[in-house]
């Protein structure tokens, strides 16, 4: 449950918890829906969101990429969008792009900003 690393019907592979926020499951309730489009044999993209709520309000998040803490007085810890693009021009050579952006909830202070992800994989096989 843990791994956080699927593929869908897609060309790549992404994180199913979320590209950015990327959370352990401790004290953890994540929603998801997505969805994925194959134009072509050799592309896919796929559209995916997150609603995150913790069981119960805590001021701590047990290993995710947020850079900052809720501050515990709200289980809602806020909502992630994903994009998910894969380009395969030949069976050797695969394309990856992975978006993501983080909009934090009331179990954040005010000042706490979106958080965007963005990341780029070429892959060859020789």
């Amino acid at each position: 449950m843990q791994d956080n690393n699927a593929r869908f019907n897609s060309l790549s592979s992404f994180k199913y918890y979320g590209e950015l926020f990327e959370p352990e499951l401790s004290n953890m309730l994540i929603t998801t829906l997505g969805f994925g489009l194959r134009p072509s044999k050799k592309k896919s993209i796929d559209f995916v969101y997150h609603k995150y709520n913790q069981h119960r309000a805590d001021d701590d998040i047990r290993d995710s990429n947020l850079d900052t803490d809720p501050n515990g007085l709200s289980r809602d810890l806020g909502q992630e969008v994903d994009i998910i693009v894969g380009y395969r021009p030949s069976k050797d050579v695969l394309l990856e792009i992975n978006l993501g952006a983080f909009f934090p909830g009331n179990a954040f202070l005010p000042s706490a900003g979106n958080a965007y992800f963005g990341a780029a994989e070429f892959r060859i096989k020789f």
